[in-house]
């Protein structure tokens, strides 16, 4: 009996230390806290990131990017001031609002989307549209709202009435070829409150015609297969709305004809122009408010001319141009939206970023197989959102030394030869990146781990 009690006990003894032990081994739950990012007005820019869910006590950089014809004032809500981008710690749930405002570039009290005259002397009063009296001529006759010509009669017919002004956007072509061929008739034409639009006109070689021009809203020319000269545009030197585009057109070789425009509010797309290879006409260019996409230009080897662009306030992109060898042109610019360069087969270097210090959302570099070090980044200290590096030449990443912020993931990929990380054990020993590290494919791939104890290269 006496043996049978002492079995019971021990078992008893086994139960209860198992049932304390599993007492004590709390299940650990992370706790997420919610972002919600909207713009005011709704049209006034974007956010990024707009909404998601992160762990308490995450660091979360927002980027307020501006609509055309809008600026960035300030934050309101889970975030303040007006610093862009902001740091915001996710202790609670969080909404967030970016207040933007309509540009007024020359302070007449009429929005730039609505002005027609965006270079008022200071203190004249002005119209609806934007024009003061010594601005404007009794005489001018205005054409009200947008019209498309989209026949060699219908230029004809419209030119008779030698209209000075369209309070519109002029398209000339239509949505398939079209055998317009001169536009002399539309020479009495000084300005265009929205886009002047020139597409698929097969037979025109030139834009004589348009050379009394001074303002458009926007430049767009597209799918001209025969058109070699756009000299008429060089009276243009006001850009208002939106910005260029250049697209698909194979015989054109150069933009002389843009000599002119020293600023653009939204962007500059240059396209499948298969012949281009001369961007000169563009330095006078010091402001871009959007984009600059280079896209699929067979013979282009730089964009010497943006060389005195500033301010890029979106991004740069430049993707497939086989014969692109360098970055010359962007040596000025210190800040910029965002970077994509994607396979372009014979870029050699990314030296034409070397004061680049900010890129304030994403960067993005791959398939290049010819670059074969990010020395051209040696001043680069945030990136807003995800940094990508994949399918270089690389062996190390010297050039990187100077990173201090990414906003969201590190993404370090198919790099064949890449075999030093050492360059980023100083900033992944801080606390400087906000996301993910994702390193894999590389011929080496350390732990972020790795790399903050040294063991950092092959």
């Amino acid at each position: 009996m006496k043996q049978l009690l002492w079995s019971i006990f021990g078992f008893l003894s086994l139960f209860f230390t198992f049932i304390s032990c599993a007492n004590d081994d709390t299940i650990s739950t992370i706790v997420t806290y919610t972002l919600s990012a909207s713009a005011s007005p709704s049209d006034g820019g974007t956010i990024l990131p707009s909404s998601d869910s992160y762990e308490k006590g995450q660091i979360i950089s927002l980027i307020a990017t501006p609509a055309a014809n809008f600026v960035f004032k300030n934050w309101s809500g889970g975030a303040t001031g007006t610093d862009n981008p902001v740091k915001i710690v996710m202790n609670s749930n969080k909404t967030v609002n970016a207040i933007f405002e309509k540009k007024d570039s020359d302070g007449d009290g009429v929005m730039d989307d609505m002005d027609t005259c965006p270079n008022t002397p200071i203190g004249e009063s002005v119209n609806t549209n934007g024009c003061s009296s010594s601005q404007t001529d009794s005489n001018n006759i205005i054409f009200e709202g947008s019209i498309r010509l989209r026949s060699q009669e219908e230029v004809n017919e419209f030119g008779s009435n030698n209209y000075e002004e369209i309070n519109g956007a002029l398209f000339i072509g239509d949505n398939g070829p079209s055998s317009i061929n001169d536009l002399t008739p539309l020479s009495s034409l000084k300005s265009i409150k929205y886009s002047l639009h020139i597409e698929q006109c097969t037979d025109l070689t030139n834009l004589n015609g348009l050379n009394n021009i001074s303002t458009a809203g926007h430049i767009y020319i597209f799918r001209n297969e025969n058109l070699t000269d756009i000299t008429a545009l060089s009276n243009i030197s006001s850009i208002t709305s939106y910005g260029i585009s250049i697209y698909d057109n194979d015989e054109l070789t150069n933009l002389n004809g843009l000599n002119n425009i020293t600023s653009l509010p939204g962007f500059l797309e240059l396209v499948f122009n298969n012949k281009l290879e001369n961007t000169e006409a563009l330095s006078n260019i010091t402001y871009i408010g959007g984009n600059v996409e280079i896209r699929a230009n067979s013979v282009l080897t730089r964009l010497n001319g943006l060389r005195n662009v500033t301010v890029i306030e979106g991004g740069i992109i430049i993707n497939s141009c086989p014969a692109f060898i360098d970055l010359t042109g962007f040596d000025s610019v210190q800040s910029v939206g965002s970077i994509n360069i994607v396979s372009n087969h014979n870029l050699v270097n990314l030296d034409g970023f070397k004061n680049l210090n900010s890129v304030k959302q994403s960067l993005e570099i791959r398939d290049q197989q010819k670059i074969l070090n990010l020395n051209g980044l040696s001043n680069l200290t945030s990136v807003g959102h995800y940094f990508r590096i994949s399918g270089l030449g690389i062996e190390n990443l010297s050039g990187l030394g100077s990173l201090s912020s990414i906003g969201y993931n590190l993404e370090i990929t198919s790099n064949d030869y890449l075999v030093d990380f050492c360059e980023l054990q100083t900033f992944l020993s801080g606390d400087g990146l906000m996301g993910d590290y994702f390193v894999q494919w590389n011929k080496f791939d350390p732990s972020k781990q790795d790399i903050i104890d040294g063991n950092c290269s092959q």
